[in-house]
């Protein structure tokens, strides 16, 4: 059994790296791919912590794909809009034309989230409709 497999708090460096070379401190498991990539260090504000980071500054492949999760507001908008959709819906399911909606811009902008509400609002459209009055 390798030593990170029982410590698995156990940091690896790259071979012939030392502490100084790396970007960060998180990047010392990046050639063993179990580092965990740091948000924010190719963001505009760069990341805070720089080299005492716990979290990877290397390039990774998926590392433009990363998204920071949207802040408490933006998430308590998204919630209550859903919400106010979803009672609209099952007080009355065909006053709601999902194809006509106007959605909020946070949603509209981001093609994977405004899918998931429309998919959740069809649904749950769908189930109130087969719902008896």
């Amino acid at each position: 059994m390798t030593p990170e497999a029982e410590d698995p708090n156990l940091v690896v460096q790259p071979r012939g790296a030392s502490t100084q070379d790396l970007p960060s401190l998180g990047s010392k498991l990046h050639s063993k791919r179990r580092c965990r990539p740091c948000a924010f260090v190719r963001s505009d504000a760069g990341c805070q912590d720089g080299a005492a980071c716990r979290f990877c500054h290397m390039p990774h492949a998926n590392s433009e794909k990363m998204q920071i999760r949207p802040c408490k507001g933006k998430r308590d908008r998204y919630k209550k809009f859903v919400d106010k959709l979803m009672r609209d819906i099952s007080s009355n399911p065909d006053s709601v034309d999902l194809a006509e909606l106007t959605l909020p811009q946070f949603i509209e902008t981001n093609p994977a989230r405004r899918g998931r509400v429309l998919a959740r609002l069809s649904h749950h459209a769908a189930q109130a409709r087969r719902m008896p009055v």
